[in-house]
């Protein structure tokens, strides 16, 4: 469906499950919780929203064209994208780090 609306995306890039990387290196918690942990904040109008918020929001704009949830709904999806490249940064710092036996899994956290 995806590519029939967008037929020239490139989806030849690899994808990377922050979250399962998360685990790995002993972090709990969904993204947001691993945020918290490397101290990344998100603006006070995001602290606390959950993927079922963005889910609420969205359905608020598709069927009602609530600006206020569109405007939301927005800056969330792009909190989301600007803590990925940090959280990468630093998983990719720890691995290191793990297979260099510089840290235990344990002392991720």
């Amino acid at each position: 469906m995806l590519l029939a609306a967008f037929p020239d995306l490139p989806l030849d890039q690899p994808h990377l499950d922050l979250c399962m990387i998360g685990r790995q290196l002993g972090y709990r918690g969904g993204l947001k919780a691993i945020e918290l942990q490397f101290g990344l904040q998100r603006e006070s109008q995001l602290r606390g929203m959950t993927g079922s918020d963005a889910v609420l929001l969205w359905n608020r704009w598709r069927h009602r064209r609530d600006q206020a949830a569109r405007t939301r709904l927005l800056a969330y999806n792009q909190a989301d994208c600007m803590n990925l490249e940090p959280l990468a940064d630093g998983f990719y710092c720890r691995m290191v780090q793990w297979y260099r036996g510089e840290m235990k899994r344990r002392d991720a956290v």
